[in-house]
């Protein structure tokens, strides 16, 4: 048998010059297939793959039959625009179209095709002018079963804690007003947590906490969990509810880590202004663990006073001979309620003071 330098050249071909080429091959098909492991993502290929997610074939698909714009997925699967799409482009365009990497993935609608995964590549080769991509096809499945496993792959290639915590709580809470997942089921908590651990594994365990709690909101068409993530919302929620800085006194909302409120005590008050008579520490509960959401705000914010005066105490024991510390102008003052079945005795919109 010849080898050709044509047939040589081809088989080496492991990048596509899609500056200059607009159509790709068969050849290149091959080669992408040849050099995938398909074991090697048995979330896509294999058993691990989400329900009703079934791979058809890897094929050659025509731009114009490809729903690009279908409002289904550029709005539901991903909340924000890819922040890489700049650097993907401009590699793609230096380097050529790789085939090492998994194809794009389109569902069958019909006799058409939508986006489940690779929409950034999409979009850069129609830019680009292309007539064709290589893709991977599956079977046409639910609405739902597709954005779980779009999500899934976006939130698949990043790093622990930097999967797309707004793309995921996205998925969930479209999922919830799909009733994909039932508002009334007494396990409603546990229902919510396996969707999002089927999407992905790489959140932190407060941002779970944090898609569970605003799942239970959605639910119960009311505000029952209020989340303040990293602090954000405290603040606006005193000013909202008449907690106001004056001339004479003034509010800092803390978190329930002792050594933190301390931090930012040394940070913060020496730079006040000095007819600043009161600093009136205010402490919010971050987001609350999902899974009993009560206890957790009774133990971090409402109890933080005995925790945080024990912490002085050994202070005080370690480095000043037991000299007390004293907080004339720093008032440990209130914590914020932050769930509404404790109402009765915590009320909503008012801040709980300690003794």
């Amino acid at each position: 048998m010849t080898i050709t330098f044509e047939d040589t050249t081809a088989a080496l071909e492991l990048a596509v010059d899609v500056t200059k080429t607009k159509q790709f091959t068969q050849t290149h098909v091959k080669t992408l297939d040849d050099l995938r492991q398909k074991k090697a993502h048995p979330r896509i290929y294999g058993e691990l793959a989400p329900k009703g997610i079934k791979h058809e074939l890897t094929q050659l698909v025509s731009i114009a039959d490809i729903i690009s714009d279908n409002t289904f997925f550029s709005q539901r699967a991903r909340f924000t625009r890819n922040p890489e799409m700049q650097n993907i482009q401009e590699d793609i365009k230096a380097n050529g179209y790789s085939l090492t990497e998994l194809p794009i993935m389109l569902m069958r609608l019909g006799d058409k095709f939508i986006p489940l995964e690779g929409r950034t590549r999409l979009e850069i080769l129609i830019g680009l002018g292309m007539t064709n991509i290589i893709a991977d096809v599956f079977e046409e499945t639910t609405e739902a079963n597709a954005l779980r496993f779009a999500v899934s792959q976006n939130a698949q290639k990043k790093p622990y804690g930097e999967a797309s915590f707004k793309d995921v709580h996205k998925a969930v809470m479209t999922l919830i007003g799909m009733n994909e997942i039932n508002k009334k089921h007494p396990k409603f908590e546990d229902l919510v947590f396996q969707e999002v651990i089927k999407i992905t594994t790489k959140l932190k365990p407060g941002q779970i906490n944090q898609i569970v709690n605003d799942a239970k909101n959605a639910a119960a068409g009311e505000q029952s969990i209020i989340s303040f993530p990293q602090g954000q919302g405290a603040k606006e929620w005193l000013l909202k509810n008449e907690y106001v800085d004056t001339r004479g006194i003034k509010y800092i909302a803390v978190g329930t880590f002792e050594d933190k409120v301390i931090r930012s005590m040394i940070r913060q008050v020496p730079d006040l202004d000095p007819t600043i008579q009161e600093v009136r520490l205010v402490i919010h509960g971050g987001t609350l663990n999902s899974n009993d959401p009560e206890r957790d705000w009774l133990d971090r914010c409402k109890g933080f006073k005995h925790t945080f005066m024990t912490t002085l105490k050994d202070i005080s024991k370690t480095f000043y001979d037991g000299v007390p510390i004293k907080m004339d102008r720093i008032k440990l003052y209130g914590a914020i309620p932050m769930v509404k079945s404790l109402e009765d005795k915590y009320p909503m919109k008012e801040l709980y003071l300690f003794n």
